[in-house]
């Protein structure tokens, strides 16, 4: 369930001071806590997660035009933008990517993660596997609490679905699957993440 999408990053202008996104503690945003990133591995084992703060993956509808996607790179002339990530040559701040998160064309906004020589982000989609014992509606009743979409079960596996986070809810997908897995009603959860680095390293970046 791991996409693999070849980037070509150029690091470019701006930044600024400000809050860092964290995807772990405390919702969306929270302190630069170098644990607070991480997804839960075989075994329970933690595997952190190094913060790129001046890089951006945006992921747009999946009807957006090239002309909208166009238009939203445009109002950030102080970033390059290229293959749906927003590069700095310093700190991106949280500020602006909370701006670009809130435009009606973005399903998600978040930096970029590096961990054991890769870089990846993530969208608004993660993946749980149910539990023997646990039932959909346990499922449903967590999917309504921190206000997400149950979207259908996996053609191959049973009780394996993919959820949805709602920009409205103040998480993102590595934080909920991280509280979805913490309940214990999960074999697993985890991001769907997006894999970034095969054109960056071939490049040199």
């Amino acid at each position: 369930m791991k996409k693999l999408i070849s980037v070509v990053c150029v690091g470019m202008l701006l930044g600024g001071l400000g809050g860092i996104l964290t995807a772990c503690e405390g919702g969306i945003f929270g302190d630069n806590d170098p644990k607070a990133f991480y997804y839960y591995g075989i075994e329970d084992r933690k595997i952190y997660l190094d913060l790129v703060h001046n890089q951006v993956y945006v992921e747009f509808v999946s009807d957006a035009s090239e002309e909208q996607i166009r238009s939203v790179a445009n109002d950030y002339p102080d970033l390059m933008f290229e293959r749906r990530i927003f590069s700095s040559d310093r700190l991106i701040t949280s500020g602006v990517v909370r701006s670009i998160r809130a435009r009606d064309k973005v399903v998600s906004a978040e930096y970029l993660f590096e961990t054991e020589g890769s870089l990846m982000s993530i969208t608004d989609e993660f993946t749980v596997l149910l539990k023997p014992e646990t039932s959909y509606s346990e499922l449903q009743a967590l999917a309504q609490r921190y206000d997400c979409r149950i979207g259908e079960e996996n053609e191959f596996v049973d009780n394996q679905y993919m959820l949805y986070a709602s920009k409205a809810s103040g998480y993102n997908s590595l934080r909920l699957a991280n509280i979805f897995y913490e309940t214990r009603l999960f074999e697993f959860a985890e991001p769907n993440f997006i894999w970034l680095n095969a054109e960056i390293n071939s490049e040199g970046h």
